[in-house]
């Protein structure tokens, strides 16, 4: 009854701060008496009424404790007794108590949602079951640990409770039935939308439905059907749109092709043919469209040797004051060329820079310090120091100071020409940055 009362309840902010405060406060209070009787649903159902009040910290604090007394003595509904439940049950402590204290103590109950609860979040109500919202505790618990970390922007700790999440499901834990289980995948298939990953959002809905295959009361179905028919409206929305404004009709495309063939036709030689290629030779003709003339010499036989040296990985070539050059690479040599796994790492670090992803600048920084020790598609010395050249400013943007000096120091044992090594004049300046 105290849970059917404080679910019913509007939690709708009202304009007068006194009546909000004495309806959070009755609102704390009924479900603190839920807490006595079963602690874990109880201080879930604590979680949720702080979560709706956009109350993230305390409500983590509270999935915290909860999580502390789902243990694997604890009992729940159509589980096998293991030997660890009848050693306890043999101690004197629960020998002595009754059926109630047992279940008080020991069990540990699905946390249940009534229809049309204002407890429930706003991010599950789209797969809210016909007669209600039955959800294993630790899996709620769980989930509302990633909705938090979502609303708070913690990335890397969203990760780690979808994460969670699926290692849950995967080993049934506390885990009742199929149909509790497919709703579980349900909650995971909208955590995965809400992170945009779509392909695991579908995987999970599909799961549920393998479990559960019950149309009216799993509503998995729904939402692959939605997922389904919103894929398909967005990539015909981008075809007409392509068509209407950037690309042309179909049949103009197809016009364009044939011209271009028939024009690689008429250009044939006996000992050469022409093949044009590119986004315009496709009969994509777009601003900025390349037209891509390929000439295939018929009087070269191309060799298993000269195979191989046309397959070699080639570099990545930069010229001076480059639009496509970062701000952070303009301060290596851009007239020379670069390794194409060393700029490839660099560039993903720089991503991640931006976006505030430590671990994984971390991680990118690791890989580039591979590559060049290894000497990963490197021929020669000088092509080693651009690479460390690379690594230095890598190190300058996490503030690595002491390592970046390392790095300088190598970059000059390996070419010391202070003409054409740019590493001596940053020295320099490092050197006098350090003074002040």
């Amino acid at each position: 009854m105290c849970q059917h009362k404080v679910q019913r309840q509007s939690l709708v902010r009202t304009y007068d701060n006194k009546s909000t405060y004495t309806q959070y406060k009755n609102c704390i209070s009924t479900l603190l008496l839920n807490v006595r009787h079963d602690a874990v649903s109880g201080w879930l159902m604590g979680a949720s009424l702080f979560y709706k009040n956009k109350q993230y910290k305390i409500a983590l604090d509270v999935l915290k404790y909860s999580l502390l007394k789902c243990s694997k003595e604890k009992l729940y509904r159509n589980m096998c007794l293991s030997d660890i439940n009848y050693e306890m049950f043999s101690l004197n402590l629960f020998r002595q108590m009754n059926i109630a204290q047992l279940k008080q103590m020991l069990s540990i109950n699905e946390v249940l949602f009534f229809k049309n609860s204002t407890l429930l979040p706003d991010e599950f109500r789209i797969i809210e079951e016909t007669l209600g919202y039955v959800v294993p505790p630790v899996v709620y618990a769980h989930s509302i640990r990633f909705l938090c970390h979502y609303h708070l922007n913690n990335s890397i700790q969203c990760q780690h409770s979808l994460k969670d999440l699926q290692l849950i499901m995967e080993k049934d834990y506390f885990i009742s039935d199929d149909s509790v289980k497919a709703l579980s995948y349900n909650i995971l298939g909208i955590s995965f939308l809400l992170e945009r990953d779509i392909k695991s959002a579908e995987q999970a809905f599909m799961k549920s439905v393998e479990l559960f295959p019950e149309v009216d009361f799993n509503s998995a179905f729904r939402m692959l059907s939605l997922l389904k028919s919103a894929t398909q409206d967005a990539s015909i929305s981008l075809y007409h749109y392509m068509c209407q404004k950037i690309v042309g009709t179909k049949e103009h495309i197809t016009k364009l092709r044939v011209m271009n063939t028939v024009r690689d036709n008429l250009s044939k030689y006996e000992d050469r043919t022409t093949i044009t290629s590119g986004s315009a030779g496709e009969g994509l003709r777009m601003r900025g469209s390349d037209i891509d003339i390929m000439i295939l010499l018929m009087l070269i036989e191309i060799t298993i040797g000269q195979l191989s040296k046309l397959l070699m990985v080639n570099k990545v070539w930069f010229f001076e004051k480059s639009p496509l050059l970062s701000d952070a690479f303009k301060i290596v040599d851009t007239s020379a060329t670069t390794q194409p796994v060393v700029y490839a790492h660099f560039l993903s670090f720089l991503c991640q820079y931006h976006q505030n992803n430590i671990i994984q600048c971390q991680h990118y920084l690791q890989d580039l310090q591979s590559t060049i020790e290894e000497d990963y598609f490197i021929a020669n010395a000088y092509e080693k120091v651009l690479s460390y050249n690379i690594i230095d400013v890598t190190l300058l943007l996490l503030g690595d100071i002491e390592k970046a000096r390392q790095a300088f120091e190598k970059s000059e044992e390996l070419f010391p020409n202070p003409d054409l090594n740019s590493e001596s004049h940053r020295l320099s300046i490092l050197d006098s940055m350090q003074l002040c």
